[in-house]
């Protein structure tokens, strides 16, 4: 991995050339930013190094379990959403999404849900709804 190097601003002058070591400098961190070394600033949350599921900066494909509606973008905390996946299945080929274990955090939607009402009892309710992207944000 590259290293990084922290260069005081009073080191480049406007319109000069960067010339040595600094130049070598320079360009390196141009790769450390990429592999993500130690010290070097965040471009993209968790490029380059390796995140654990529900880390913020992670995405997942849930369902949102709470009544309401949830526009593109908007935020819900984690215990509202159910990881999940979706298979065809059940009477008349709906599709199904199977629940799973509550998040943690604040996360952002990344599609939309509006409340459906259930085809049997007429009431809105979560359970008529799909799932979709999340990113986590905190």
């Amino acid at each position: 991995m590259t290293d990084w190097t922290t260069h005081a601003d009073a080191l480049f002058d406007p319109g000069a050339p960067i010339l040595g070591i600094t130049g070598l400098e320079t360009r390196d961190n141009f790769l450390a930013l990429g592999e993500g070394s130690t010290g070097a600033p965040s471009i993209v949350p968790n490029y380059g190094k390796r995140a654990n599921p529900g880390d913020v900066g992670t995405y997942v494909f849930a369902r949102y379990t709470n009544t309401g509606n949830v526009v593109f973008g908007g935020s819900v905390a984690g215990s509202d959403l159910e990881p999940t996946s979706a298979f065809f299945g059940g009477d008349g080929g709906d599709l199904d999404f199977p629940t799973g274990n509550a998040l943690t955090g604040t996360w952002r939607c990344y599609g939309r849900f509006t409340n459906e009402q259930d085809k049997q009892s007429g009431a809105e309710t979560s359970l008529a709804r799909g799932a979709t992207l999340w990113l986590r944000v905190s």
